[in-house]
C-alpha cells in the first residue's frame, strides 16, 4: 500500500528536480468540495449496460465448481486454469474477490465507487452492479474490500480517505477516517488509522474497544484469538513491527526492518517482510523466535486461509508454496501476479499485466496443464495533481488505452529512484498540458480497439480528459505489485 508521506516526498522532489518545466494551461478553475457528510441508507441496485465479455477457459465438465479440492501444498502442483476474464473485460477493475460462498466474482470499477459481479462457473456477469453514491467520493474506486459472512463489506476509498461498512443493499452501516483497515478473524473486530494512532471497535455496535496511542495504523493484522495486533511503525527513515497487546494497549515486541506482517490463520506464525534483506521472515505469533527466513522471494506473499500454504513468486516467474508444517517448496509456473486465495481455499486468483484475471484450482480427475510462465512484477499509478503545490487531487491505474510501451520510450529517461526503502519505487513527472497531449493522441489511436465502444471505458477516456484539463502535474509511480497485500 503506498504511504501518503512517499508521494508526497516524491512529488515535492519531481517538482524541484523539473522546475524547470512550467504547465502551459491556466490555473484550474474547478474546486473540490466534499459533499455532506449526512450518510443517508438507500439502495444502489443498478443495472449494468455492458456485454458479457469474452470468457476464455478449458473445457470443464459440467458442475466442475462442485469438483473442486481444497488447495495444499501437496496438490499445489496440480493447479490448473478453470477461469478467466480477459483484459477486454468490459469495465476496468480495481480490486478482485470472490465472495464467501465461493460462487461469485467481484470486480470494483477503477473509476468509482462501484461492484460488478461474476458468477464463476459460467462466467457471465449479473445484470445489476452495486453502485455506492451515497458516500463522501462516488467517483473513486474502492482499494480493498473485505467480505464478512453475513453479506455485508467493509471498503476503503481515497478522496478522503475513508472506510465504510456497507450492507448486501447498498446502506452504509457505518463509517470512519482511515486509510488502512483489518477485520478480525471472527469478525468481531475491525482496525484502522486514527490520528491518534490505531483505534479497535466493535464492528456490531461501533463501539470503542481500544486505542492503541503513536501508533501509524498501517499493515494491520489480528491474530487469530484477538489478543494481539501486528501494525508497521513507519518513519522516513526507518520501518518496524511493532506487535500490540490490545487488553492493555502496550506493545509486546517490536521486529526492526520489517514490513507487511501477517498472522496466519491458524495462529502457528507470524510473517513479515525484510527491508534490509529483502527475504521474508516467519516469526512466532509473539515475534520472541525467528522459524526460518525465506529468500528466493521477488514478489508480495500470500497466505492461505487454512494457514497451511505460504505462497509467492520468485524472480525466475515461479509460484512456490511452502508448507508451513515444515517449509518445505512446491513450485509450480502461473500467469500472472498472485492476488488472492478465494475465502473458502479453493480458489487461486492471478492477475495479468494487461489487465486480466485469472482463475486457478485444482480438479479432481484428470489435469490440463494451462500455465504460462510469466510473472510482471511492476505496475503504474498516476496522480493528478490540480494545483502546483504538487497536492494529488485524483489517483488512477494507468489508462488501458495510453502505449505503455510508447509512453516509456517518450517520457522513461525522466524516471528517478524515489529511494524508498521498503520496495521498488520509481517516479517521472509529466506537465499537466503534456499529460492532456498524450492523452489526445492515445485515445485517437485507441479508437481503433474495439474496447473503445465500451461504454465504461468511454466513461473513463471522458473522465481522464476533463480532469487533465485542470491538473497543473501528473506524476506516474512504477513501483512494485505486491499482490494480495494492498
Amino acid at each position: 500500500m503506498h504511504r501518503a508521506f512517499t508521494f508526497f516526498i516524491t512529488t515535492a522532489f519531481l517538482l524541484f528536480a523539473c522546475s524547470l518545466f512550467s504547465p502551459k494551461e491556466t490555473p484550474p478553475s474547478e474546486t473540490m468540495t466534499a459533499p455532506a457528510t449526512s450518510l443517508p441508507a438507500t439502495q444502489h441496485l443498478t443495472s449494468v449496460p455492458v456485454t458479457q465479455p469474452s470468457v476464455v477457459r478449458p473445457n470443464l465438465p459440467a458442475g466442475w465448481l462442485t469438483q473442486l479440492e481444497t488447495i495444499s501444498p501437496q496438490n499445489w502442483t496440480r493447479l490448473q486454469l478453470v477461469q478467466a476474464f480477459p483484459a477486454e473485460m468490459p469495465m476496468a477493475h480495481s480490486v478482485v474477490v470472490i465472495e464467501p460462498d465461493g460462487k461469485t466474482l467481484v470486480l470494483g470499477n477503477s473509476n468509482k465507487a462501484q461492484l460488478f459481479f461474476f458468477d464463476l462457473e459460467s462466467g457471465t456477469i449479473s445484470s445489476n452492479s452495486l453502485y455506492i453514491t451515497n458516500i463522501e467520493n462516488a467517483d473513486v474506486p474502492f482499494t480493498a474490500i473485505k467480505y464478512l459472512s453475513d453479506g455485508s463489506i467493509i471498503v476503503s476509498s481515497y478522496g478522503p480517505y475513508m472506510i465504510y461498512h456497507i450492507d448486501s443493499a447498498g446502506n452504509i452501516l457505518s463509517a470512519w477516517d482511515g486509510i488502512e483497515f483489518a477485520v478480525s478473524a471472527d469478525e468481531k473486530y475491525l482496525a484502522f488509522d486514527v490520528a491518534e494512532g490505531t483505534s479497535v471497535i466493535n464492528i456490531a455496535n461501533n463501539t470503542p474497544i481500544a486505542l492503541l496511542e503513536n501508533s501509524n495504523g498501517l499493515g494491520l493484522s489480528f491474530s487469530p484469538d484477538n489478543s494481539k495486533i501486528a501494525i508497521e511503525a513507519i518513519t522516513v527513515d526507518e520501518g518496524n513491527v511493532d506487535i500490540w497487546d490490545i487488553k492493555s494497549q502496550t506493545i509486546l515486541k517490536t521486529l526492526p526492518n520489517m514490513y507487511r506482517a501477517s498472522y496466519s490463520p491458524n495462529g502457528k506464525f507470524l510473517a513479515a517482510l525484510d527491508s534490509v534483506e529483502g527475504s521474508l521472515k516467519i516469526f512466532s505469533p509473539d515475534g520472541a523466535v525467528q522459524i526460518t527466513s525465506i529468500l528466493d522471494r521477488h514478489s508480495g506473499y500470500l497466505i492461505s486461509p487454512d494457514g497451511s500454504i505460504l505462497a509467492y513468486q520468485t524472480v525466475e516467474g515461479s509460484s512456490v508454496a511452502r508448507d508451513t508444517t515444515n517449509w518445505t517448496s512446491h513450485e509450480t509456473a502461473l500467469r500472472g501476479w498472485l492476488d488472492s486465495f478465494s475465502p473458502d481455499g479453493r480458489f487461486l486468483i492471478t492477475r495479468t499485466d494487461d489487465g486480466g484475471i485469472l482463475i486457478w484450482g485444482v480438479l479432481k480427475g484428470k489435469w490440463i496443464d494451462h500455465r504460462e510462465q510469466t510473472m510482471p512484477t511492476v505496475r503504474e499509478r498516476i496522480y493528478l495533481c490540480p494545483t502546483e503545490h504538487g497536492q494529488p487531487g485524483w489517483i488512477m491505474d494507468f489508462p488501458v488505452w495510453w502505449n505503455r510501451s510508447e509512453f516509456f520510450k517518450k517520457y522513461g529517461e525522466r524516471q528517478i529512484d524515489t529511494g524508498n526503502p521498503l520496495y521498488v519505487d520509481y517516479a517521472l513527472l509529466l506537465t499537466g498540458w503534456e499529460a492532456s497531449a498524450w492523452d489526445e493522441q492515445c485515445r485517437a489511436a485507441f479508437a481503433q480497439d474495439p474496447r473503445s465502444q465500451q461504454a465504461t471505458i468511454v466513461e473513463a477516456m471522458r473522465q481522464c480528459e476533463t480532469r487533465l484539463k485542470s491538473t497543473s502535474w501528473v506524476v506516474v509511480e512504477s513501483y512494485e505489485w505486491e499482490s494480495g497485500l494492498e
